[in-house]
């Protein structure tokens, strides 16, 4: 069973008891979205034996995030390999905090990675949830939960927030874009992901910007452990394959 630990700004799952935690697996959520936007995601990935420490958006700047981060490392409070996922506007923190943490990061994983004058939702929140997700469950946290800034895709992202060169990145990268993304086309994120040339860039189809909880979240986490058990494995291709 999976044990859920909750703060004001972020939120813990842990593996079933009885079995050995592989990896942590923390997450910076995307715009206006508090941590307990990542109950899903969290309970899934941790059910295969990886602590999620999700955060939410306003806990505080990547300095600080990765100071956190650091601290819990260091306490031995967080079991090796850590890898970093971020999403939206996560993503771009989730670089930045990586580099910070050098080696104690042993992967980053991007989902949606915003770009620059795409994010523009000019109606209303019912607008926004429905460029965000197809997923009617996730509307439904979304809209349910007081924490989430309503809004929060209302206007272009200022340059600090949109995406950046990831070629200095020294960690290996993941790429997750929904392939139905209007909020950040994969047109327009892909030279990001393309950046750094060792990166893995994966679509899943028909998804949108919140492609960690879309319809497709079973998709998504799926592509993610796989790419977890490789990290663990040493091999930079899937353990699997398709022979007939």
């Amino acid at each position: 069973m999976t044990t859920v630990q909750t703060n004001l700004h972020s939120r813990e799952w842990t593996a079933p008891e009885n079995l050995r935690v592989r990896g942590t697996v923390v997450v910076l959520g995307g715009r206006g979205e508090t941590a307990d936007v990542y109950n899903r995601f969290g309970t899934r990935i941790s059910a295969d034996s990886y602590t999620v420490v999700a955060f939410a958006d306003a806990f505080g700047s990547e300095a600080e995030v990765a100071s956190e981060i650091g601290a819990r490392i260091a306490g031995d409070e967080l079991t090796a390999p850590v890898i970093i996922v971020g999403s939206d506007v996560g993503a771009v923190a989730a670089v930045d905090v990586a580099g910070q943490l050098g080696a104690d990061v042993a992967a980053v994983i991007l989902a949606g990675y915003p770009t620059a004058g795409a994010s523009t939702v000019t109606d209303d929140w019912e607008s926004e949830l429905l460029e965000r997700t197809t997923c009617p469950v996730h509307r439904g946290v979304l809209d349910a939960d007081a924490g989430v800034s309503h809004g929060s895709f209302a206007e272009a992202l200022e340059a600090d927030r949109i995406a950046r060169d990831l070629s200095t990145l020294t960690v290996p990268v993941l790429a997750i874009h929904g392939g139905a993304d209007s909020l950040s086309p994969l047109d327009g994120a892909l030279p990001t992901y393309e950046s750094n040339p060792d990166a893995q860039v994966w679509v899943i189809d028909g998804a949108k910007h919140d492609v960690l909880n879309d319809s497709t979240h079973r998709t998504t986490a799926a592509v993610i452990v796989q790419y977890l058990e490789t990290l663990r494995a040493g091999v930079d291709q899937p353990l699997a394959r398709r022979i007939k």
